[in-house]
């Protein structure tokens, strides 16, 4: 469990070199509602649990394949962040949306199915604006449990030139 903030630009990359136990218990839990890195988070392998608002700074989330992100409440990514849901061959990260219908997980916009996250995406398929459950067609290899993952429709002005 990390509990203090973890602040800067750098990007923070969960990767657990310990197996999973038996009955799949090991984790990384990130516990500070202080997390202000900005430079993004990557999930390569085994669980990444937010804990807190806040918990995955304010960049872009990206889980890779066998890379699973558990969110315990809501607020845990930013709603300003790009999340990247990876699949290789048969194999997908996946993002645990909390024990609770309550828990939802708002992102700016949401990508499921290629490779490379927001630094090199390819094969992705985006997520419309709307709200997401394990439930909703075709995603569930990417989301288990209660919560909802919320895209909001994308606010601006669009200018037509003629």
């Amino acid at each position: 469990m990390i509990t203090g903030p973890i602040t800067g630009v750098g990007t923070l990359l969960a990767r657990l070199i310990t197996p999973l136990s038996a009955n799949g218990n090991e984790s990384l839990i990130l516990s500070n509602s202080l997390n202000n890195y900005s430079g993004g988070t990557i999930v390569v392998s085994n669980w990444l649990e937010a804990a807190t608002a806040n918990a995955l700074g304010t960049g872009n989330v990206e889980v890779q394949p066998g890379g699973k992100l558990r969110v315990w409440v809501s607020g845990a990514v930013n709603p300003s962040a790009k999340l990247y849901i990876d699949k290789s061959g048969s194999v997908s990260g996946l993002l645990d949306l909390g024990a609770s219908t309550n828990v939802v997980t708002t992102v700016a916009r949401a990508f499921v199915g290629g490779t490379g996250g927001w630094k090199t995406p390819s094969g992705y398929s985006e997520l419309a604006p709307g709200a997401y459950t394990t439930n909703s067609p075709g995603l569930s290899a990417y989301l288990v449990n209660l919560g909802v993952l919320k895209v909001p429709a994308r606010s601006g002005l669009t200018i037509f030139v003629r």
